[in-house]
């Protein structure tokens, strides 16, 4: 059984990583599809792990979240002006409003998870679509796919690497409260192996390694903070896996929950060193 969970697990993650990849090569539109599909399905998740202790609204925070990323891209890519985008706080208004007549209990509460939906999976998600954003010759914002794709894959040699020095020599535990499993010696190896990576990466394309050294950093100590923070809702709920859509690996929180915390700061140092 423990065979046959690995096959599923191995063969499934690697359908997700050519997914993925194919997306953000392919274009800033499959990018903009693929970010939407995780928004949808995360917040979701995220709306059923809330739902074992509140009552939040379902469809306007993920409607919401959508829109925010699609309306964020098409600010950022010259494609709406600001003051469209602005109709993103008639969402914002309207959450608490009709808090007034669902007649549920603790709607402080509610009112505090539609909104943390937005910012913890919706912001996140908008600001994956502008990392690849670059202005070309002609003065007009374009698309290069170099960003996006370093940081996910720093992201999968964090989870690799932490996977595989904690599986081998871990023994103390990182934080037994919320992920007993961790280990201070994968937190060490995954950190380590992704810095490495990042220097790589900034050697073989010819961009600035002090800014892919920060990237992959931040993006290490960022995924294992998303990683740590899913966790905690997960035992807050009392379930092991915030969805089962993908074979072996969960749900949607599952396997994007360290890009969550990590992409709003690497966001900020691409943003610093260009």
């Amino acid at each position: 059984m423990a065979l046959n969970n690995l096959v599923v697990r191995t063969l499934s993650g690697i359908v997700i990583a050519v997914v993925i990849i194919a997306a953000i090569v392919i274009s800033k539109w499959t990018l903009l599809a693929l970010s939407v599909v995780i928004t949808v399905g995360a917040m979701h998740e995220f709306q059923k792990l809330a739902n074992k202790h509140t009552s939040p609204l379902n469809i306007l925070p993920i409607a919401g979240g959508v829109i925010f990323v699609i309306g964020f891209f098409l600010y950022y890519y010259d494609v709406l002006e600001l003051k469209y985008i602005l109709l993103l706080l008639i969402f914002i208004v309207t959450i608490p409003v009709l808090e007034l007549f669902r007649k549920k209990p603790n709607p402080l509460e509610n009112i505090a998870v539609s909104f943390m939906g937005l910012i913890y999976i919706g912001l996140p998600m908008a600001l994956l679509n502008c990392m690849g954003s670059v202005v070309d010759t002609s003065g007009e914002m374009g698309y290069n796919y170099l960003y996006p794709l370093g940081f996910t894959f720093l992201i999968w040699m964090n989870d690799v690497g932490a996977y595989m020095i904690g599986s081998t020599i871990g023994k103390n535990p990182l934080f037994p409260r919320i992920s007993p499993n961790k280990s201070w010696e994968g937190f060490w190896g995954g950190f380590i192996i992704t810095v490495a990576v990042g220097g790589v990466i900034g050697y073989l394309t010819r961009t600035d390694i002090h800014m892919w050294l920060s990237i992959a950093s931040v993006a290490s100590l960022g995924g294992v903070a998303g990683d740590l923070i899913e966790s905690m809702f997960k035992r807050e709920a009392g379930v092991k896996d915030s969805g089962k859509i993908i074979p072996g690996h969960g749900g949607f929180l599952d396997r994007f929950d360290a890009m969550l915390i990590a992409l709003p700061l690497v966001f900020i140092i691409i943003k610093f060193f260009n």
